[in-house]
């Protein structure tokens, strides 16, 4: 799958893919900040991208995940929200990209995975795992 023109918002800044970069079948692409430190705890991880306009992945507005919570939208190309999830202190209230509690996550140096290959729209789909 090519991600060239998808985007990850939070509602306040996207995060949007710019060139090709090909998504192999049940594989991962982990973004973080420009800056040196936020690739450390992803430094073994396969598909890390870092946001910049030399990458294939530049920042808009005001593009950072709150540690206490937020929302995370996936627009595919066309502008189709293809995936959704929240987690702490935030909810989601359209019924058609998730439905319930928001993912339980405490402290910093945590991030979110998706599980399994089927979609429920639920805090069923993610894992959280610490840094």
């Amino acid at each position: 799958m090519d991600l060239n023109g998808y985007r990850i918002s939070d509602g306040e800044g996207d995060c949007k893919f710019v060139r090709s970069y090909t998504l192999a079948p049940m594989a991962s692409v982990t973004v973080v900040r420009p800056d040196s430190t936020s690739i450390t705890p992803f430094a073994d991880r396969e598909g890390v991208l870092r946001i910049g306009s030399s990458n294939a992945v530049f920042a808009q507005d005001s593009y950072v995940f709150s540690n206490g919570g937020d929302q995370v939208y996936l627009y595919s190309a066309s502008g189709k929200c293809v995936d959704a999830i929240c987690y702490g202190n935030k909810s989601i209230d359209d019924a058609s990209v998730w439905r319930g509690a928001a993912v339980s996550i405490s402290g910093n140096n945590a991030f979110i995975v998706r599980v399994g290959t089927s979609d429920t729209d639920t805090a069923k789909d993610w894992a959280v795992q610490k840094g």
